[in-house]
């Protein structure tokens, strides 16, 4: 909870909880979503599986929009913006527990016209239908995951590809974004390719987690004082002759 909070002061275009792999169940979800409420971003959730259920839950506790991995073809595209929003434009169950908490003003239109439906195209199969998936009506951006692309066309999960084909295919969904006028966004694992992928189009990045930014500085703290305990026992082996600097 306090981790998002923190995120979410930082000044990131939009934030996402992880509700697919990260560890955070529905209640955290919630508590995560209540410590952010004030931030002026998108904060989206990340759903386990394209579920209606899973994806009008996030959006009935708060979620500005949800991220529905694994998108492969455009009945499952469908899926997912129709579980976003309530008829006529599409299927969500009326039950705005938090999303209407704080706006007097929510309704069936301007929930369905503010909700944002973010699709991941990650796999093979995804990439040879990405023209069907994106003619789908109600898809705001599609976010590319690169590990499991990686993984599906057997070069490994990586978040700063290189080969050639895995390559080909993320260029091949940034094409069809571009043609769709569909936001194209990517996971990256370093700034360095966050930068490329800007340079390419894409418009939506994510640069590694909030772990990852933790690890990262603690790792940072530790090595930079196991360096100064390496340089005083080279001192004290140098004996009483050596002149400091």
């Amino acid at each position: 909870m306090y981790s998002a909070e923190v995120i979410a002061r930082l000044g990131f275009d939009w934030v996402c909880i992880d509700a697919q792999h990260g560890l955070a169940g529905h209640e955290t979800t919630v508590a995560m979503l209540q410590a952010t409420q004030f931030a002026p971003m998108p904060m989206l959730v990340r759903v386990r599986d394209n579920d209606p259920a899973l994806i009008g839950r996030a959006l009935d506790a708060g979620a500005d929009g949800v991220i529905v991995p694994m998108i492969e073809n455009a009945a499952g595209a469908l899926r997912a913006a129709q579980a976003c929003r309530y008829p006529p434009a599409g299927k969500r169950s009326w039950g705005p527990i938090r999303a209407a908490l704080h706006d007097p003003g929510y309704d069936l239109e301007r929930a369905n016209n503010e909700v944002l439906c973010v699709i991941q195209v990650e796999t093979r199969e995804g990439v040879e239908n990405v023209d069907a998936i994106l003619a789908t009506e109600g898809i705001d951006a599609v976010y590319v995951g690169p590990n499991d692309l990686g993984v599906s066309y057997k070069v490994g999960p990586t978040g700063d590809p290189t080969n050639p084909q895995h390559l080909a295919a993320i260029a091949t969904i940034l094409d069809a974004c571009l043609r769709h006028d569909v936001n194209p966004g990517i996971h990256c694992g370093t700034v360095d390719a966050a930068r490329r992928w800007i340079d390419e189009g894409f418009r939506m990045i994510n640069v590694a987690s909030d772990a990852l930014f933790m690890r990262k500085g603690a790792e940072d703290v530790l090595l930079a004082l196991r360096a100064r305990d390496d340089d005083d026992e080279q001192l004290r082996e140098e004996g009483p002759g050596y002149v400091s600097r």
